[in-house]
């Protein structure tokens, strides 16, 4: 799913599509870039409901700081290089 650059998706929008309960089972990579109201509680409920996401590319999601990354999922853009990145699971 590329949704990158496309301005007009609300942060409501993005609240409503990976709500609590909802599951993508499908979803293996998606492209949020450049979307400024992305920030890491997005970036959760998007782990959440995307149980075999892969990747997760969020250039330019200034908002993005602290997110917390599952093993096996590949978070490109969205975080400072220097900084650690929280692993959360097993990666077997």
């Amino acid at each position: 799913l590329n949704i990158a650059s496309c301005r007009h998706v609300s942060r409501s929008a993005f609240e409503e599509v990976f709500a609590a309960g909802k599951t993508y089972p499908n979803l293996e990579e998606i492209d949020v870039s450049f979307h400024t109201v992305v920030d890491d509680y997005i970036v959760g409920r998007i782990f959440q409901c995307c149980p075999k996401l892969q990747k997760l590319v969020a250039f330019a999601c200034f908002n993005l700081r602290d997110a917390q990354v599952p093993a096996g999922v590949a978070l490109i853009g969205g975080l400072k290089a220097q900084d650690p990145i929280v692993l959360q699971g097993h990666h077997y």
